[in-house]
């Protein structure tokens, strides 16, 4: 899929920021992007939450989870292995 813009978000229990991320990226004036939403072992609702929007939009979220908390550098490289 070619876009001009990739947003990585690699999250843990951050059910409360999702729909903020989510929201800002919708105001944007480009629609022409890719969010890389990797859930890094979430205990809370974390990745439902995102699973719902990818279910919106599933041409634009791709969705992953680590097994389990690997931490931010780890999953971020998984987000840069993924685009």
């Amino acid at each position: 899929m070619k876009v001009t813009l990739t947003v990585f978000t690699p999250t843990y229990n951050r059910v409360d920021l999702l729909p903020r991320g989510y929201e800002a990226l919708l105001r944007q004036t480009s629609h022409d992007f890719c969010w890389i939403i990797i859930d890094d072992g979430s205990k809370d609702n974390t990745y439902g939450i995102a699973k719902e929007y990818q279910g919106r939009f599933p041409e634009k979220i791709l969705l992953f989870q680590n097994e389990q908390n690997m931490g931010l550098n780890h999953t971020l490289n998984r987000c840069l292995q993924v685009a």
